[in-house]
């Protein structure tokens, strides 16, 4: 049989079976009615339950109009009529939050704090009466959502903002909380009202609600959090939410420079921390000292930086951090810090021979070289000091390397002699610096350069290694040989 014979018989068979069943449908009306109601039915439901939901976000007046108790089209004109009553008063609606504590009330995004009442400038009574008749379609549409989705938090948050009674307003700002943490705008009116209020733990737990759920305002919790880490009685409580490592731990630490002011504050947490075990890592104490350097504050520096310290080091600790070299280069400045070198290479190596705990190496690998100049910051009394040490390798170029002490704002108090050439044996190098009586010489730095003066000195070839290194006050070492 053909192809085209095959088709033809395959068709009138299809044909001839849906005569059969339309034949059926026929001989029973009431299964034919069934159908058709069916259908209607499932276009019904299609056009009122998933239809509106489907409209929301492009017209949700469309998908109220086909199901009046929708609740996320209930939501979306509510906070168009939100917006629009907010504008009428000037508020910023860009904002996600209320005013920070040391701002004034009336510029967040929260309508439950605009007035409700004419002004003293003698506002309008058709405004007025707009602003009302606004509040009451938000009312009307919040209250009408709540009724079809009882755990719909923003319908909570937006009911809440036009109701009068305070008590009424917390109560259902707590509604919405309990039924999402991301109802942000709750959550910020309650750590607001907590911290207007003295209820400390409360106003922790709402900030560290929105600094986990809603990061992109941490600056603005952050506030709230710094003006309650000053006083005594909530500084317990900040420490105890980051020494639990919070994703905003970080941020929190980058804010701390805010509250310098009142050192003692910044000191009392990085106990806190030290004690509960999770101290402040070198990445989170380097925009503390970093500022308080800047605003020369050396000796505050000096005493934060000290808080991180364990027992072991502080015991030990000297005029000079680690001058054994016994601790990679980390990144606080009281500590042996690098800049990163080109064509050179920096490390702390184990000492084979004698003359110090262990070295630091640098490799010079030829030609024009960036160098990773080494770096302490000191905190010296007035007086004078020697620095000493060890140097042996071999370096090559147009200029060599010093040791230097300097104030923090530039000022060479000393330096050695120009240490280049070949030396196989250790040698000893050493310099003598005077810290002056000077309010521009608080804090000092000790530093290894290449004493270039353009860039055609910048060319070296080599190695060299430094250990033994002894910082002492000149008149106490005197006193010690009487």
């Amino acid at each position: 049989m053909s192809a085209k014979k095959r088709r033809h018989k395959r068709q009138s068979a299809l044909l001839g079976a849906a005569g059969v069943r339309v034949r059926a449908i026929a001989a029973h009306p009431l299964r034919f009615m069934s159908l058709v109601l069916f259908s209607l039915l499932l276009c019904w439901l299609i056009l009122t339950a998933s239809l509106p939901y489907a409209l929301v976000p492009s017209a949700p007046d469309v998908a109220l109009r086909l199901n009046p108790n929708n609740p996320p089209a209930l939501i979306a004109i509510a906070e168009r009529t939100r917006a629009k009553l907010l504008s009428l008063v000037g508020a910023n609606v860009s904002q996600a939050a209320p005013a920070a504590p040391e701002q004034e009330k009336g510029d967040g995004v929260t309508i439950a704090d605009l007035p409700k009442a004419p002004d003293a400038s003698g506002e309008a009574d058709d405004l007025q009466a707009e602003r009302e008749e606004l509040r009451g379609q938000i009312r009307e549409l919040a209250t009408k959502a709540i009724a079809a989705d009882p755990m719909n938090a923003t319908a909570f948050r937006l009911l809440a903002e036009v109701t009068g009674d305070p008590t009424q307003i917390r109560n259902l700002m707590l509604q919405a909380l309990a039924r999402s943490r991301r109802e942000s705008t709750a959550v910020f009116w309650l750590l607001d009202d907590s911290y207007r209020h003295g209820d400390i733990p409360a106003a922790v737990d709402y900030a560290d609600i929105l600094l986990r759920t809603k990061p992109e305002i941490a600056e603005h919790v952050l506030n709230y959090i710094t003006n309650i880490t000053r006083d005594p009685a909530g500084r317990s409580l900040i420490v105890e939410k980051v020494a639990n490592v919070p994703d905003w731990r970080g941020p929190f630490f980058e804010n701390l420079p805010g509250m310098l002011q009142q050192s003692e504050a910044v000191l009392d947490v990085l106990n806190g921390l030290k004690a509960s075990g999770r101290p402040a890592t070198g990445n989170e104490l380097q925009p503390i000292l970093k500022y308080l350097l800047k605003i020369d504050r050396a000796d505050v520096a000096y005493n934060v930086w000290l808080q991180s310290l364990p027992d072991s080091r502080l015991e030990s600790l000297g005029l000079m951090s680690d001058p054994g070299f016994e601790n990679a280069p980390g990144t606080l400045p009281f500590d042996w810090h690098a800049q990163v070198g080109i064509n050179a290479s920096l490390e702390f190596v184990p000492l084979n021979q004698p003359g110090g705990k262990r070295l630091l190496h640098i490799t010079f690998n030829g030609g024009r070289v960036e160098f990773p100049e080494v770096a302490q910051v000191l905190l010296l009394a007035p007086g004078r000091y020697r620095l000493e040490g060890k140097v042996r390798g071999s370096i090559q170029g147009p200029r060599g390397l010093r040791w230097q002490i300097r104030c923090l704002t530039g000022k060479t108090l000393g330096e050695t002699e120009m240490l280049m050439g070949k030396s196989l044996q250790w040698r000893t190098f050493s310099l003598e610096a005077e810290v002056p009586k000077s309010q521009d010489c608080t804090g000092q730095s000790v530093n290894l350069i290449h004493d270039t003066r353009s860039a055609s000195e910048e060319f070296m070839s080599g190695e060299v290694w430094f250990g033994d290194l002894k910082l002492e006050r000149v008149a106490d070492r005197a006193a010690a040989h009487k």
